[in-house]
C-alpha cells in the first residue's frame, strides 16, 4: 500500500477564477462518480498517466490525450458542455506553449480519479510570471478521461481577465 510522503494545503479562498458553487453543484449532478467495479479498475499508473497526458499536451499540440466520450471539463463554474449534450469538450481551448511542472498527485483507483496539484504558469494575467495554485481532478474510465474539474486561485479577481483587467500598480 502506498504511503503519504508529504502533506500540502491549498488555500482556496477568493479570489478564484470563475468559481460558483451553485453552478458546480448543478454540473456535478450531471456526472457519474460511482466507484468503478473491481474488475474494470485501472491501475494507479494508468490513471496518473491520463492526467499527465492532459498537461503534457499543454506544451505540445501533437501530444495525444486519452479523452473518453463524452468528456466534459468544469472550470470553476464554467462547463465546457453547457447544454450537457454529451459532447467531447475536454480538449476545447487547450494551450500549446505552457510547461506545467511541479505536479503532485493523489490517486484513487476505486473512483478512477487523480487529483493533480501544481503551479499553473501564466494563468493570472496580472502576475503572468508567477504560477498560480491550481488543482485538476480527473475521472478516468478504461484509461480514458471522462471528467475534468479545475480549481484555480489567483491573486486578483478574474485572474486579470474576464473584464477585470490588470490591476494598477
Amino acid at each position: 500500500m502506498p504511503r503519504a510522503t508529504s502533506i500540502g494545503m491549498r488555500d482556496d479562498t477568493p479570489p478564484r477564477w470563475r468559481s460558483d458553487k451553485l453552478t458546480k453543484d448543478a454540473r456535478n449532478s450531471l456526472e457519474t462518480w460511482d466507484p468503478i467495479p473491481v474488475d474494470k479498475r485501472d491501475s494507479r499508473e494508468v490513471i496518473q498517466a491520463a492526467g499527465d497526458a492532459y498537461f503534457n499536451r499543454f506544451a505540445n499540440a501533437s501530444f495525444v490525450v486519452p479523452f473518453g466520450t463524452p468528456c466534459a471539463r468544469l472550470e470553476g463554474g464554467a462547463y465546457t458542455d453547457p447544454r450537457a449534450y454529451g459532447n467531447n469538450t475536454c480538449g476545447l481551448g487547450l494551450p500549446s506553449t505552457i510547461k506545467v511542472t511541479n505536479r503532485r498527485y493523489v490517486v484513487d483507483e476505486e473512483m478512477g480519479a487523480v487529483a493533480i496539484y501544481l503551479g499553473f504558469p501564466g494563468l493570472d494575467r496580472s502576475v503572468a510570471e508567477k504560477p498560480m495554485p491550481d488543482s485538476h481532478f480527473f475521472r478516468v474510465e478504461s484509461g480514458k478521461i471522462r471528467y475534468i474539474h479545475t480549481v484555480t486561485t489567483c491573486e486578483h479577481a478574474g485572474c486579470g481577465m474576464n473584464g477585470t483587467g490588470i490591476p494598477p500598480a
